[in-house]
């Protein structure tokens, strides 16, 4: 792993000698690029580039303003791709609130795209579970830190909880703010959910039974929507199963 510095932020790379493509990846709501760690050990690093962005304001990327909404990371993930990425091959990796950032820019993408995964992203009101908490807030500071604790006291015997919890602690509170209430207004009732489905690229969504909310599972069911479930590997399965996930994901993205 290396790391690229792009309009001050910062990016975990891997090039692989002859890779098919690249891979970006999206963090998720607080998040860092450290969620997806155990990329770079896993199989995809082999055939593919890697590129695992810390986003303005998260992880040890410093507060951008013109980057802190939704909408303004999608613009931000798109710039980094033509300036680094250029035109070879695209394949996205979204988590949770990361999933609509990713959505996004796939819709513009399209014609460089060639696979996109979800990862528990958001596709209804009922994913926006910790974002959408900013709805009820206006201090930036006040919102960072009741996050922290309630997650701090989810997180004992927790190996993917204590690593959102640390995340957390270095998110600047402006973009941890910004991001809860723009993601919670993008995934709508089921905004997210239909803008998903409206993506012409191929498309899979991971989610786990243990994690996903039981009305977000009638709409992958009942929408057909492409996915592929995990047993009780919780909102992380990168982190909790890394070796099935990113085989699954290699897969998909090789078939």
């Amino acid at each position: 792993m290396n790391l690229l510095i792009r309009d001050g932020a910062c990016i975990r790379t891997s090039l692989a000698p002859r890779a098919i493509g690249d891979v970006w990846f999206v963090h998720g709501f607080g998040e860092s690029g450290l969620s997806f760690r155990e990329a770079f050990a896993s199989p995809l690093a082999q055939k593919y580039n890697l590129f695992v962005p810390d986003f303005p304001g998260f992880g040890a990327a410093p507060f951008n303003p013109s980057v802190a909404r939704v909408q303004g990371a999608s613009q931000w993930l798109m710039d980094r791709i033509r300036e680094v990425s250029r035109k070879r091959p695209i394949f996205l990796v979204g988590h949770s609130l990361g999933g609509i950032i990713a959505t996004q820019a796939a819709k513009v993408l399209l014609g460089q795209l060639r696979r996109y995964v979800s990862i528990e992203g958001n596709l209804i009101r009922a994913d926006a579970f910790f974002s959408g908490k900013a709805l009820k807030h206006r201090s930036p500071d006040r919102f960072s830190a009741e996050l922290a604790r309630e997650i701090f006291s989810r997180a004992k015997g927790r190996e993917d909880l204590q690593r959102y919890h640390a995340s957390l602690r270095f998110a600047d509170p402006r973009a941890l703010l910004a991001w809860g209430k723009t993601g919670a207004c993008e995934t709508g009732q089921d905004k997210a959910g239909r803008e998903f489905l409206s993506l012409a690229c191929r498309k899979l969504y991971f989610w786990s039974d243990d994690s996903t909310p039981a009305a977000t599972q009638r709409f992958i069911y009942e929408n057909n929507v492409p996915n592929k479930r995990f047993h009780r590997k919780g909102h992380w399965p990168m982190i909790t199963s890394p070796r099935s996930c990113y085989e699954a994901m290699l897969k998909f993205f090789r078939d």
